[in-house]
């Protein structure tokens, strides 16, 4: 999934300044998973892979972290990472950071049931220019 370009400038200048480089976003997916065991392997995968460099980690399942607290009940692990390797750098995109959540099926449910509004969310995002 690819930020919508208005998006990314209103992030880079509400959150950044106006300094784009600073935009680790802009191409994401989300990975979801029926319970915390697969989510758990799935990271490990990533953080021993040789060919993945993981710039950022935010965890964002624990209850004190900044997100959770303002957003409430969405939880996620949210990585920062680089593929490196012989193709990326042919392609010379080994430095393109991309944006991989890892989540539970059933907080995402949460989220619908309760009515949880993706619109709420950018209000209160917003309102506090926060980098999400």
């Amino acid at each position: 999934q690819i930020k919508k370009p208005q998006r990314a400038i209103e992030k880079a200048f509400q959150t950044y300044r106006g300094d784009v480089s600073r935009l680790l976003d802009i191409s994401r997916q989300t990975i979801y998973f029926a319970d915390i065991e697969h989510l758990s392997t799935c990271l490990g995968a990533i953080w021993h892979d040789e060919e993945i460099v993981v710039e950022r980690i935010k965890n964002r399942m624990d209850p004190e972290d900044s997100v959770t607290r303002m957003y409430g009940s969405y939880r996620d692990v949210m990585l920062n990472i680089r593929i490196v390797n012989d193709k990326t750098k042919d392609l010379h995109i080994h430095t393109h950071v991309c944006e991989v959540r890892l989540a539970l099926h059933c907080f995402a449910e949460v989220l619908i049931k309760a009515n949880t509004t993706h619109a709420h969310y950018v209000g209160l995002r917003n309102q506090i220019g926060h980098d999400s």
